[in-house]
């Protein structure tokens, strides 16, 4: 970092790389406290496949929804490993081209070994990409069965509307809806405590990644590399900004639907349940990072606006 030989973007690409690899250990461990609620989500998911319901039209909407949430899943990861990939062998390819070293072993000459070097790069950052996709993607695909969890229950609220007037069917519906409602609870519940370390983490380190990526683009914004680096970098945080986004859409969405059942044609039993059921949902829930701050599209914005203000300021009292 102290050489005078070494260029602008070369000490900023040694930062990035740092960032990189501490935010990829911050973020695996970060989950290790929290083993036993990843474990309890595994379960429940394990649960939702093998799942059978009685009722017809129950078992059409929750297979109709996994179905769905299990063809996002296999989209999402051929789009997260097709960006990573093309991100890191970018990098790669410019490394062999400019006999670019970023790992340095002491006592290991780099102008002698450089093939070893070139080998040993290519190794480690295959590696570190393929940690990075499986770590979010774990947390990625867990969100995608609660989304469709609690899309699922909508489903079911909403075709209340559509039974007869028959007050039995009315009642073993909402016993249905109430237990899958506290299952949805439980769940959310589970999963906000599994990655509120996690989730922290993205958020701080994701300010410092994009300050240190827009810093890099002012200073030289011919570097096709770096803009490649920030549209992962921004994928990977807009992918739990927008989930968590959408939980607490879901959330509101199930008071709304509550709402506007026929709950005039219930009985003064099914009316109690209903009430119940509309007092734990006129809160939104969603994700919080460090159970304090919200993770939704909100706070997506505000990273992006943060980091680019504090570039600008950073470049103009460097007097770039």
């Amino acid at each position: 970092m102290s050489d005078e030989n070494v260029t602008i973007m070369e000490k900023a690409l040694d930062v990035l790389i740092i960032q990189g690899f501490f935010q990829t250990l911050l973020k695996n461990f970060g989950g290790t406290p929290f083993r036993k609620n990843f474990e309890a989500l595994v379960d429940w998911l394990e649960e939702l496949h093998v799942g059978k319901y009685e009722n017809r039209s129950v078992q059409e909407i929750f297979d109709d929804e996994l179905t769905k949430a299990l063809k996002y899943c296999k989209i999402f990861t051929w789009a997260c490993l097709a960006l990573c990939s093309l991100s890191t062998i970018t990098f790669l390819i410019k490394f062999v081209l400019n006999d670019t070293i970023v790992i340095l072993i002491p006592y290991l000459e780099p102008s002698i070994n450089m093939i070893f070097y070139q080998i040993l790069q290519f190794v480690c950052f295959l590696i570190l990409t393929g940690w990075i996709i499986t770590s979010d993607l774990s947390i990625v695909f867990i969100e995608f069965y609660v989304i469709s969890f609690m899309k699922s229950i909508n489903r079911m609220i909403t075709s209340l509307s559509d039974l007869s007037q028959e007050k039995k069917k009315y009642s073993h519906n909402l016993l249905q809806i109430l237990e899958k409602h506290v299952e949805m609870l439980r769940i959310l519940r589970t999963f906000n405590e599994a990655v509120k370390l996690i989730s922290l983490v993205q958020l701080f380190m994701s300010i410092l990644l994009l300050l240190s990526i827009f810093l890099s683009i002012q200073a030289n914004n011919e570097e096709i590399g770096m803009y490649i680096t920030f549209a992962s970098i921004t994928l990977t945080l807009a992918m739990l900004c927008v989930f968590g986004q959408m939980i607490q859409t879901q959330t509101m969405d199930i008071f709304d639907n509550l709402y506007q059942t026929n709950w005039y044609d219930f009985t003064l039993y099914d009316q109690t349940i209903l009430l119940l059921m509309m007092t734990n949902s006129c809160k939104a829930i969603g994700l919080k990072a460090a159970g304090m701050y919200d993770v939704n599209l909100t706070s997506f914005v505000e990273i992006l606006k943060i980091s680019f203000s504090y570039s600008v300021i950073v470049l103009t009292f460097a007097g770039k």
